[in-house]
């Protein structure tokens, strides 16, 4: 069974210092961003989730997996979504490397 994540969580924060609203992904480490205000934030957490999943892509790099992160106070959980070209890739490769597991022709 090929298993693809629906999309991850991301923990939004406000930084006082800069003003801005920072992003981290706590099941995809590296990839952060951040927005000066919440929405921007959150719009700008679908972009680097998008950018870093289609560079892993070509590198042929597996999925982490996604589960819900706790929180600290201050900090905000938004799921974001994968965007639907982006699972239909990494589900196509995952059928084909099945196949090619099992034995069976190719798609």
């Amino acid at each position: 069974m090929v298993r693809v994540p629906e999309g991850y969580y991301a923990v939004i924060f406000f930084e006082k210092k800069s003003r801005t609203y920072g992003v981290k992904f706590p099941n995809y480490p590296g990839v952060t961003t951040y927005g000066r205000t919440f929405d921007k934030a959150v719009e700008m957490a679908e972009e680097a989730l998008s950018v870093a999943l289609e560079s892993d892509f070509d590198r042929k790099y597996p999925l982490p997996e996604s589960h819900k992160p706790r929180v600290k106070r201050g900090e905000r959980i938004v799921f974001i979504s994968l965007k639907a070209e982006i699972r239909m890739a990494y589900l196509l490769r995952g059928w084909r490397e099945l196949r090619r597991f099992r034995g069976l022709h190719r798609l």
